[in-house]
């Protein structure tokens, strides 16, 4: 509980106001405080779009998942399905509760440029699978520009991994972000005129 407020505190200071996934710990499905919690979470971030991860071993149970499912919905927060692929994949969870979006397992991932036609074939096939349930398919742990084109070719919609950024709080993606967009404090280039932006 603590992380996610953490992460969405942090993820306050981004503009544009992105979607923030945060995550859950297996234990706390179908406990009434963790409900409360996400209820409290919605009431002091009104406007920020969440999308909760849940890991696979917490999708076993189809009537908590439904629930839950349900109840996200009310509170207008996403649902996302973590690390398939790792482990037993739940087919039928998610056939019978399509969240919003499909986290493939970074195991996955890992090398795909390099594999085998096959697995590249069978991943496109599970990709494909997830689209046509309307579920959105991101691919986890992408960390070099190969493994991210076949990716897009397969069909990810998304994509996340250290190639397009390692974790740091916030503050520091805005202050980097700056100096990219405008030069460090110290460059002779960032002074604008007196302007303010």
């Amino acid at each position: 509980e603590l992380c996610r407020r953490e992460g969405l505190r942090q993820g306050q200071a981004l503009s544009n106001n992105p979607t923030l996934f945060v995550n859950t710990h297996p234990a706390e499905i179908g406990r009434p405080e963790f409900m409360a919690s996400l209820q409290a979470i919605r009431e002091c971030r009104y406007a920020t779009p969440i999308v909760l991860e849940i890991h696979e071993r917490s999708a076993c149970d189809i009537t908590a998942i439904r629930e839950l499912r349900v109840a996200l919905r009310e509170l207008n927060m996403g649902l996302a399905y973590d690390d398939f692929g790792n482990g037993q994949s739940r087919l039928r969870e998610l056939m019978e509760v399509p969240p919003d979006f499909v986290k493939f397992d970074m195991a996955l991932i890992r090398d795909i440029h390099q594999a085998s036609p096959q697995k590249q074939k069978t991943l496109e096939t599970l990709v494909r699978m997830v689209s046509d349930l309307g579920v959105a398919p991101l691919a986890e742990g992408i960390e070099c520009h190969e493994e991210s084109a076949v990716c897009s070719e397969i069909g990810f919609r998304y994509a996340q991994g250290y190639l397009f950024g390692k974790p740091a709080p916030a503050a520091s993606l805005i202050s980097g972000h700056v100096e990219q967009q405008f030069g460090s404090p110290a460059d002779p280039r960032s002074k604008l005129d007196g302007r303010v932006s």
